[in-house]
């Protein structure tokens, strides 16, 4: 289907069947790998140049993917291509320049161009957080920033620690390092918030977070003193996430948000707590591990984030208290609301000057008015829970095929019945039985409405036996 405005080759792939549209992010997946092998065999020097189409490629495919698929909102989206492009130009450029990933000359033009990249991308999943319906979620929030804390602590003692005591770096080099590692940070950061709290992880938002993943570990090898990747494993996880970039773009569910998960029941998942617990724990690991290896410590981050972990974790332990307690007064109110219907109801089915009976599918009386009561001579609490006592057990088949009727759904009007009182008194009754569904229609039980006509009856047995004789 063609709208005003599309690229023509939106128009184009729009026309395919829909099995083959559902089925480009596999394509693209395949192609993007066959790609990562010419890379791995091509050389250093012909590795620039594969990144920087797979670059291009992962930026167009999300440009493809938001005409395709018209996910909203589509700020996001146009982020994302963009933060994309940035990191493709920077692998351009590089390639322009003839310098290898991992120049001398530092921070170069390409570097400039990956740190762009950074805040464009983070903001992009920032707000693919919350813009998703019901919002981001406090609560999402906090648990995020008591991992992301964690994760932070691990990545600075690790990473920042070395790269500010080497006496061999500049200033210059150093604050730039620190950078990328602060803008790796950011994008753990918004990247848990997504996926926590989400009631539907989509393959797009997998594949993303996948992505995400293989970007971190990538600049994760690359060693203090180097920003762009100068081993050919981190080479390659960086074109992954080129390639898992573009796939999530092109998967159908990119247009489906990531609904915020509002069930309190599930929050207190083992996962959830063993993910919170460890997040906890990372000052005290890190603190018992350069103990325990004698290695430098550093006491100001240490403290300032197990401080900053310890006031997250307090601060969404009296969040869940809260929702916890708000949760349980209106529970307390529905219940009374409930209390109060049900006291309504029943005074205005016993105020009925006919008798009036309830069962549930087995037959179990739910209700027994007091006009009941009077003509059968049982009390509600003799009968509640019980069989019901108005069709006898020796009653004829005729009889006993009514509840069986009205339990599968049909309305019986003006029905005679001979039954009895609770002393054997014999009784005709004319009754009218009515099913009780749901709003799926699916049957609960009955009611019934009854009436006494034994006195009525009684002449005209008397006028009959009259005759006979």
């Amino acid at each position: 289907m063609h709208r005003d405005g599309d690229p023509l080759l939106v128009t184009w792939l729009r026309d395919l069947p829909p099995a083959v549209i559902n089925r480009l992010w596999a394509g693209y997946l395949a192609v993007t790998a066959a790609a990562f092998v010419l890379a791995a065999v091509a050389g250093a020097g012909l590795q620039t140049g594969f990144g920087a189409i797979l670059g291009l490629a992962g930026a167009g495919a999300i440009v493809v993917g938001v005409f395709l698929f018209d996910p909203r909102p589509r700020r996001p989206w146009w982020l994302l291509a963009a933060g994309q492009m940035f990191f493709a130009l920077g692998d351009v450029v590089a390639g322009i320049m003839h310098s290898p990933l991992g120049a001398t000359t530092f921070p170069s033009i390409p570097e400039l161009l990956y740190l762009a990249a950074y805040p464009i991308v983070t903001l992009g999943f920032a707000l693919l957080v919350v813009r998703r319906p019901l919002g981001a979620g406090w609560a999402v929030l906090l648990d995020g920033g008591i991992l992301t804390a964690g994760l932070a602590l691990l990545v600075w003692v690790a990473f920042a620690d070395p790269i500010l005591i080497d006496p061999h770096l500049k200033y210059l080099d150093r604050t730039v390092e620190i950078v990328f590692l602060l803008c790796d940070i950011a994008l753990i950061g918004v990247a848990t918030c997504l996926l926590l709290g989400s009631e539907t992880r989509t393959p797009a938002i997998r594949l993303f977070v996948l992505s995400v993943l293989a970007m971190l570990v990538g600049d994760g090898l690359t060693g203090p003193g180097t920003v762009s990747a100068n081993s050919p494993v981190a080479m390659l996880l960086l074109f992954a996430q080129y390639g898992l970039w573009g796939a999530a773009a092109l998967h159908p569910s990119m247009a489906s948000p990531a609904m915020l998960n509002v069930d309190r029941s599930r929050r207190m998942t083992p996962v959830r707590l063993a993910t919170l617990v460890a997040g906890g724990l990372a000052a005290p690991a890190v603190l018992a591990f350069q103990g325990f290896f004698h290695a430098h410590v550093d006491f100001l981050a240490i403290s300032l984030g197990g401080t900053l972990i310890v006031i997250l974790a307090i601060t969404s332990m009296a969040n869940m208290v809260q929702e916890q307690t708000v949760a349980a007064s209106k529970q307390l109110i529905l219940e009374e609301r409930f209390r109060q219907t049900s006291e309504t109801l029943k005074a205005i089915l016993d105020s009925s000057p006919l008798p009036i009976v309830v069962v549930d599918r087995h037959r179990r009386v739910l209700f027994w008015s007091r006009a009941s009561e009077q003509l059968f001579g049982y009390t509600a609490a003799e009968v509640m829970g019980q069989r019901s006592p108005i069709v006898p057990p020796d009653q004829s088949s005729e009889g006993k095929a009514l509840m069986p009727r009205v339990l599968a759904g049909a309305s019986i009007i003006e029905q005679e019945l001979p039954s009895h009182t609770k002393d054997g008194r014999p009784l005709n009754v004319r009754a009218h039985f009515a099913p009780i569904a749901d709003e799926t229609g699916r049957i609960l039980g009955a009611i019934s409405l009854m009436e006494d006509t034994s006195e009525l009856d009684r002449p005209q047995a008397e006028l009959f036996e009259a005759r006979k004789l």
